[in-house]
């Protein structure tokens, strides 16, 4: 990890004057997947105010910020200023009134994110922080299958997954699936002696596995459905969101399909293609505008700010 100041920032407008009197800091030396063509700038910042409370927030490119106001990853087009102007993370730091620890890249996938959430926590525990919020975004489960090798190398607990050896059936898959990450991000938070209060949240997929016993509260809504609700659109989630990937996975591993359920899950993946091509919250990404809803919905539901 290399950390670099950013010198001499001038931002015309940041809500809640979010880098007055702020150092910030900015590495790009993380895990990104190996399919990204050009590899974003501003993947990690870290806003120094000397605030006593910190705000980490993990993505990818939702939380990122991509479409954002001079945010294109795809054509190498980056904005600082518009990641802090008008991004989630930015606009619930403000809310909390703390600093800001942000870790996102488009395209990420979950395996890197959660793994990545340790390395953090070990840079943050060096520091004078009282509390620690942590709002950590899952993706959708197709992601791995471009870093199998990773999987596979490291003994990661999705190897299982991964092997055409084994029989599952495609709901049992994903229901795994989604309690293996649970598992890694408990595990992850119990390593550390800090004060953390924890979310986790989905944006595209709907939480699969029942279990809620966890140190972190899980926000049952998605990015997407909670879009719909603002804009009297009723949208379902499906439990995956990558077509591509779930017909691959069909043809090479010994998955079971129940063709009814899967036909339901295409339907509900559609219409939400559908909904995000062009809304009023929506670009296919979040505008500005999605990006402060939800940032307010997330501290509502965490419990961190009732006033909002």
């Amino acid at each position: 990890m290399r950390w670099y100041k950013l010198e001499s920032p001038n931002f015309p407008y940041i809500p809640g004057d979010l880098c007055t009197d702020a150092t910030i800091w900015f590495n790009d030396d993380n895990k990104k997947p190996e399919w990204i063509e050009f590899p974003p700038k501003f993947t990690e910042i870290h806003v120094r105010r000397n605030k006593k409370t910190l705000l980490i927030i993990v993505g990818e490119s939702w939380t990122y910020g991509e479409n954002l106001p001079g945010i294109g990853t795809a054509i190498k087009q980056y904005n600082l200023d518009s990641q802090l102007s008008h991004g989630i993370g930015s606009r619930m730091a403000v809310m909390l009134d703390a600093d800001l620890y942000q870790y996102a890249v488009p395209g990420n996938c979950n395996m890197y994110m959660f793994s990545e959430l340790e390395r953090m926590l070990a840079y943050v525990s060096t520091l004078d922080y009282e509390k620690v919020y942590i709002s950590i975004q899952m993706t959708e489960p197709g992601r791995e299958k471009g870093v199998i090798n990773d999987v596979q190398g490291i003994g990661h607990p999705l190897r299982d997954l991964y092997n055409s050896d084994k029989q599952y059936e495609m709901k049992d898959w994903l229901l795994s699936y989604d309690q293996i990450f649970f598992d890694i991000y408990q595990k992850t938070l119990e390593k550390f002696d800090l004060n953390i209060d924890a979310i986790l949240w989905k944006n595209f997929c709907r939480i699969v596995t029942p279990r809620r016993d966890y140190k972190f509260k899980i926000i049952e809504t998605s990015w997407i459905q909670y879009s719909g609700n603002i804009l009297n659109k009723k949208l379902e989630m499906p439990s995956f969101y990558s077509v591509g990937w779930f017909a691959d996975l069909q043809e090479t591993y010994k998955i079971e399909i129940d063709i009814e359920w899967a036909n339901k899950q295409l339907d509900m993946i559609t219409k939400s293609n559908e909904f995000i091509k062009n809304n009023p919250l929506h670009n296919n990404h979040p505008n500005a505008q999605g990006h402060l809803l939800w940032a307010q919905y997330l501290c509502r539901l965490a419990g961190w700010r009732d006033d909002i």
